[in-house]
């Protein structure tokens, strides 16, 4: 019980970690790009979560809520990799750096 706590505790507060996260991005349509490490880790725990569950629910336990956490948080991740890569690449689109009001180069 007190695991299952501390998994929810701490599964919630990243979640909105990241949430808020996207939502800044979003927000300021400007983003930077995330580290593949870091994004491959994430998806890796949340597999990893995703497959715990499955395995306790086909061993004959009820299927664990917190599961539909698990594969919501893997599609938000998804949807944070498109957002990031959309503003990171607009950000240095050669057609905007050509269009700059200063005539500076871009270096």
């Amino acid at each position: 019980m007190l695991l299952q706590v501390l998994e929810s505790g701490v599964l919630v507060v990243v979640s909105l970690i990241w949430y808020g996260s996207l939502w800044g991005v979003i927000a300021r349509r400007k983003a930077t790009p995330v580290r593949p490490a870091i994004v491959t880790l994430i998806c890796a725990g949340l597999l990893v979560g995703i497959a715990s569950k499955l395995s306790e629910f086909a061993g004959g336990a009820p299927l664990d809520p917190l599961v539909w956490l698990h594969v919501f948080n893997l599609m938000v991740v998804f949807a944070d990799l498109g957002v990031t890569a959309r503003y990171v690449r607009g950000a240095h689109d050669l057609r905007a750096l050509l269009r700059s009001t200063d005539g500076a180069q871009a270096v």
